[in-house]
């Protein structure tokens, strides 16, 4: 895959690697990366119809991807609603409570969204006269500051000071009490030969360090202008979400970035071929005053994972999973700006795997022998995994009793196929997932590795091998139009046979399960629980670049090496770290040794310092 932007090449891998499975590595970038989505599913078509069923799994997807649940947000009162249908459908299908209380409920807290407060707003006098500049159409605010600032206006570059490498955007400018602008990426951004990181964005293109060195160099405000050599600056007006940094930052639209440096005593042409050969100098500019204010109020509140069990002979159980949030209206992760507001159904993410789940649960009571089963619909994936994150950090069994995990995320839309993740996770799945095949029609894509962004990372974060089931990604990911009217019914069911046929296997006594280490360090770091490899545990609803560090476990290579809480980790190996995936590929780049000490670029309060972090164990 190769894909442009901006004048840089993105290339990704051309052909599967080992037993893998190219999409799941694709999935987790898309997962981040909305524009490369866009990109790859534009010509896709809608799957082809087949004739409705009238069953258990139909009467669930219809009502979990109806209006009358606004999209399952997580910020939303109908996430309570799904909530409550699952667990009375557990009641029905004679599953017993397994949550906090003797309840189906395992109550969580979460951070489910950031609004801008009525404090929050931009203005520039201009010789001319002062504008009132508009939220969302002249600017983006991406860092909250504690109190309103009104200063003089300032030019940095790039914004950029890295002594090492003899370039200081800064160099004789006082930036004290000022608002500096400053562009956005680095020089030399298309040169194989660049000082920076060649032509991968270095932790110096980051907007957190960027916001970091200004407020090092005593500025007051920062205001994120685009790059001069980039015809369109991908993520202005995307899926932007405050954040607190003591800071206020901005993002202008291009229109008002030109208007701020012609007040300046250089003219757009020279600005732009100095940034070109990279001999931009700061400069005041004394005739332009800037006020600005970024009020960021974090909103919380409780969320339940819906847990029901259905014991066994013996005392040892097998997961099952799907989450059953989605995006609401669309405020957060919406594909399309244009269509905040509208509901998103999520009918294939995940109103799909949670029908499945209901309609597995429905069949899981007739068994008698061999393991329990454990059936948990998941809130909170879409915030970052928090639903996976807290049922392992609080599980009501031991997890050491917990020989596997299945997950089923988006699995309404097959072309025939079914990927299933995390085949090289038990040293049993791959003749177990082989002796399935002549019952299905289906074509079984295996990827060895459980590297795709849904809650089964959680489990495989805890040494629990893990089967992912989906269907694959399509034109309506993430937008309103993933309707249930476009699920495939019969697929589905056939997707859920498997399923059923890999529980039927997984819970008898003469069925071994054995966890192998796969790719350890993209399991556990992509789990909100973090890593018992490295330490790490990243905050999941951290919404701007780089991964901020919830908290470090004691007796890790992260601990020992010096990693705190609070701490925001912006690049590796001189490589930026736009977040928990990019960190996460890596770490884990092939052609690395497995005891590689890698150098983290950390931004902790006043200080920038580089800390050492090994992959060993």
């Amino acid at each position: 895959m190769n894909l442009r932007r901006c004048g840089r090449l993105i290339k990704g891998p051309e052909k599967p690697e080992g037993r893998g499975w190219l999409f799941f590595r694709s999935f987790a970038s898309f997962r981040s990366f909305p524009l490369l989505l866009i990109l790859l599913c534009s010509g896709l078509a809608a799957p082809p119809q087949r004739p409705v069923q009238s069953d258990e799994f139909r009467k669930h997807l219809w009502h979990l991807a109806s209006d009358e649940l606004n999209g399952r947000g997580n910020n939303r009162p109908e996430i309570d609603q799904a909530a409550n249908y699952i667990a009375d459908w557990f009641r029905r299908y004679g599953l017993a409570p397994a949550g906090d209380n003797r309840t189906y409920f395992q109550e969580f807290e979460a951070r489910t969204e950031v609004q801008l407060g009525p404090g929050t707003g931009l203005a520039v006098e201009l010789p001319e006269g002062k504008h009132a500049l508009n939220l969302h159409t002249d600017y983006e605010a991406l860092f909250s500051g504690p109190l309103p600032v009104s200063a003089p206006l300032a030019f940095a570059g790039f914004g950029i000071t890295a002594a090492e490498l003899g370039y200081d955007d800064y160099a004789g400018l006082d930036a004290r009490g000022k608002i500096v602008a400053v562009f956005q990426h680095e020089p030399e951004e298309e040169l194989e030969t660049s000082r920076f990181a060649g032509r991968s964005p270095s932790s110096w293109s980051t907007v957190t360090y960027k916001a970091a060195n200004a407020r090092n160099h005593g500025a007051a405000g920062l205001l994120l202008l685009p790059d001069p050599h980039c015809e369109r600056e991908r993520t202005w007006k995307t899926d932007t979400q405050v954040e607190a940094f003591g800071l206020p930052v901005v993002k202008l639209s291009e229109e008002w970035s030109r208007r701020l440096l012609r007040s300046g005593p250089r003219t757009l042409s020279e600005i732009a071929r100095a940034a070109r050969d990279v001999l931009l100098e700061p400069f005041d500019i004394p005739n332009v005053n800037v006020s600005l204010s970024v009020e960021a109020i974090e909103r919380y509140r409780t969320l339940r994972n819906v847990v029901g069990l259905v014991p066994g002979t013996t005392d040892d159980y097998v997961v099952v999973g799907a989450h059953y949030d989605h995006l609401g209206l669309g405020e957060r992760k919406a594909l399309a700006p244009e269509n905040i507001g509208a509901i998103h159904n999520g009918a294939d993410d995940n109103a799909s795997g949670t029908a499945g789940l209901l309609f597995l649960a429905s069949r899981a009571v007739r068994r008698k022998n061999g393991s329990g089963l454990v059936f948990i619909a998941f809130a909170g994936e879409e915030l970052g995994l928090l639903g996976s994150s807290a049922y392992v950090s609080r599980p009501k069994i031991p997890l050491e009793k917990i020989r596997a995990m299945l997950n089923m995320d988006m699995i309404g839309r097959s072309d025939g196929s079914v990927y299933i993740g995390g085949v090289g996770t038990a040293a049993e799945f791959h003749d177990l997932l082989d002796g399935l095949k002549k019952e299905t029609t289906l074509e079984l894509k295996y990827a060895e590795t459980p590297q795709a962004p849904s809650d089964h990372l959680s489990f495989a974060g805890e040494k629990i091998p893990v089967l992912f089931f989906f269907s694959g990604l399509h034109a309506d990911y993430h937008q309103p139009s993933d309707d249930r009217e476009k699920i495939d019914q019969v697929r589905a069911r056939q997707i859920l046979q498997v399923v059923e046929s890999v529980i039927r296997r997984l819970v008898r006594k003469d069925q071994p399960v054995h966890f192998v280490e796969t790719d350890t360090n993209t399991a556990l770091l992509g789990a909100a629980a973090g890593s018992s490899v490295l330490g790490l545990q990243p905050e999941p609803s951290w919404e701007a670049d780089g991964v901020l560090v919830a908290d470090v476990k004691a007796a890790t290579p992260a601990f020992e090496a010096g990693f705190r809480r609070g701490d925001i980790l912006i690049g590796c190996d001189g490589k930026a770290v736009a977040n928990r995936l990019d960190l996460i590929q890596q770490l884990t780049e092939q052609g690395r040794a497995p005891d590689t000490a890698h150098q983290i670029l950390v931004v902790r309060g006043e200080e920038l310092l580089a800390l050492p972090l090994s992959t060993t164990e």
